[in-house]
């Protein structure tokens, strides 16, 4: 009997966590396609999938002691403990033959199994078929150690596999040819394969990790996608999708996350979401849908998470421009993704009265301290006041940007700093940290210009998308034809003439902090920090803006804080009127300032009540009544619409 273990440790999001879905794909493909004679003999033991502390992972090592072969999957947010488990592994039952996949795992393996010498074969590419053509041999040879085992193989193709032998030498075995028909993988959810984990652990509440097909047509140098998947893009049957929704809603799982790169791409995603939509109706589940939007395909993509919006299974569409910037989308191969699809898309979900959040990415490859601050501006100009998403670039092993002659041509610096989930349980941080390989300079930008934009897009997430002070930059901007950048800089310089006039202690404070924070993430300490608020009273792991607003509200200085933005805002009009020479002869300066200076006022409680809108309705609803041309005007803007003169 050949015993097999498979580990894939998966992040916990909150109070869920997804299935370990890499681990059913491994299973099902074999136990569909190893040999008759051969599949009873082969047993697979419970997956290991939560991560523990060091004194509870011996539990995890005694149980994967009794498997002769144990496969790992692995990826940037699990890969150090699944070495350190499998080095614990080696120690304590050194003839177990240890196998590591996942997009984790260099395309050309020597160096890392250099560095892991307890790791006996690499996996490469999609491994299903690989896997179980791994076990086809190994159930001849159940009972030996893992480097007589190793010696077998050597005479064998080692097709999608590699490894070193006893005298160090490095052999890895040629890619096999990619996988058209999908459904010879059968799905891990309808043959059984997680049954087990609704008994076994009844305390989680899971997330179903969903493919409709695989391949992604794009090749940005910063993904590791399309490398991983060769660029076309095949499907899953509808009668398999189909049965799958329909699992998921029976068993009540209230979270999908679509692993598709660019869901909507196909028509039939439009009757995907209506089947999700139907699940909903007909079980109650799920009931949060996540999606990955194409590029291209504006009208499908709009109608499929239009369903999915009614059904209010996604309540926030994706839009991933990652730059505005030409010659940053040059360097990172998104040039054939067009920019025009993505305001298209923009404008149709703000007619539907559909939300949907930006992507764009600090630093990347073409991209200047001045791009980036203005490819903010100009999302915002666009249309974008919902949500904006700002991601630091990290260096996936198998992506282009971390190939050794890309970095070299764009000068790509990196630092190596802990991987935190955000909004995680302090105490339940992973030990050891796992570890994220983060750009923060190229030839285009120095490590200081990575420090201003990490700055700059905290000040916006935080002053601007919370709505803290919205509607008063629009009417700045409104009333002063300057861009949204250079508006939302003055908040980052806080030095403008009229300027000098200004006392802002917590504004000076909040950017002493911000400096502080990026000066010690170049060190290499964690983008996130450890805070509690009213909706986490344990420590939790928090972004710099969200942080900041916290410390800010908990501390009762929330208030003060805002009247020093009113007082930047106001003395950043008046200057702008002193120096704006199209004044008529006859109007003053003076009369100019007292008309702008009630509806900037006015403008600024409006926003307040906006922020704090989702815990005050009632309040939202007073300041409406209060300032009605005010909320009519800011409608306005958020539908794109010629603006009411104030």
């Amino acid at each position: 009997m050949l015993t097999v273990g498979l580990v894939q440790i998966v992040e916990p999001m909150l109070e869920h966590l997804c299935f370990p879905y890499a681990l059913g794909l491994l299973e099902s493909h074999a136990r569909a396609h190893l040999s008759p004679e051969r599949r009873p003999h082969v047993l697979f033991l419970p997956y290991v999938f939560e991560r523990k502390t060091p004194q509870h992972r011996a539990e995890d090592v005694q149980r994967l002691g009794q498997a002769q072969v144990v496969g790992f999957s692995i990826y940037t947010w699990n890969e150090r403990y699944s070495l350190a488990l499998a080095q614990d592994l080696k120690q304590a039952y050194p003839e177990v033959l240890i196998v590591f996949g996942g997009p984790q795992v260099p395309d050309h393996a020597e160096d890392y199994l250099t560095a892991h010498p307890f790791i006996d074969l690499c996996c490469h590419g999609p491994g299903e078929a690989v896997f179980t053509s791994l076990l086809q041999h190994l159930t001849d040879s159940a009972d030996r150690p893992a480097k007589i085992v190793k010696e077998i193989l050597l005479g064998t193709p080692l097709q999608g596999l590699s490894l070193r032998d006893a005298d160090g030498g490095y052999h890895q075995g040629a890619l096999p040819e990619r996988l058209k028909d999908l459904d010879q993988i059968p799905s891990p959810y309808l043959t059984g394969c997680f049954d087990h984990l609704f008994t076994s652990h009844p305390h989680i509440r899971w997330i179903g990790l969903w493919e409709t097909n695989r391949g992604c047509p794009f090749s940005c140098a910063f993904c590791d996608w399309g490398s991983l998947t060769r660029a076309k893009v095949y499907r899953f049957s509808m009668e398999r999708l189909q049965a799958e929704i329909e699992w998921f809603g029976q068993r009540r799982i209230e979270t999908l996350y679509c692993c598709d790169a660019n869901f909507g791409i196909f028509p039939r995603d439009i009757d995907l979401a209506q089947a999700m939509v139907e699940s909903k109706e007909r079980y109650g589940y799920p009931r949060l849908v996540y999606t990955q939007t194409t590029k291209n395909a504006t009208e499908r993509a709009f109608r499929a998470q239009q369903i999915l919006s009614e059904a209010q299974l996604n309540p926030v569409a994706t839009l991933s421009l990652q730059s505005v910037n030409p010659e940053a989308l040059v360097a990172i191969q998104r040039e054939n993704i067009s920019q025009a699809g993505y305001r298209a898309l923009q404008m149709a979900y703000r007619e539907a009265n559909m939300q949907a959040y930006t992507d764009l990415l600090v630093g990347l490859p073409g991209e200047t301290l001045l791009s980036f601050m203005r490819g903010i501006g100009q999302v915002i100009d666009e249309g974008q006041h919902h949500e904006l998403r700002l991601w630091n670039v990290f260096l996936l092993p198998n992506a282009p940007m971390n190939a050794p002659a890309y970095r070299e041509k764009h000068g790509i610096q990196s630092i190596k700093i802990p991987y935190i989930n955000y909004f995680s349980e302090v105490e339940k941080t992973p030990e050891p940290y796992e570890i994220q390989d983060m750009l923060v300079a190229t030839h285009h930008m120095t490590s200081e210009d990575w420090r201003i934009m990490r700055h700059f897009g905290w000040l916006v997430q935080m002053l601007y998308y919370t709505r803290l002070v919205q509607v008063p930059v629009m009417l700045v901007k409104h009333l002063t034809g300057h861009g949204y950048a250079d508006i939302l800089q003055a908040f980052l310089t806080l030095n403008f003439n009229g300027s000098q006039t200004l006392h802002a202690p917590l504004l000076e404070g909040l950017n002493r902090f911000l400096r502080q924070h990026t000066h010690e993430i170049l060190a290499g300490s964690p983008t996130a920090l450890r805070g509690t608020d009213r909706h986490y009273p344990k420590p939790v792991w928090m972004p710099a803006d969200y942080f900041a607003i916290t410390q800010l509200r908990e501390s009762g200085q929330l208030p003060a804080f805002v009247k020093e933005c009113q007082q930047l805002l106001l003395l950043y009009l008046q200057h702008n009127l002193q120096h704006n020479f199209s004044l008529s002869q006859s109007e003053s300066v003076s009369q100019t300032w007292m008309t702008y200076r009630e509806p900037l006022i006015a403008a600024f409680a409006y926003s307040f009540a906006l922020f704090e809108g989702h815990q005050n309705p009632v309040a939202l609803e007073a300041a409406a009544a209060r300032y009605p041309l005010i909320a009519q005007w800011y409608q306005q803007i958020l539908r794109g619409e010629a603006v009411t003169p104030l």
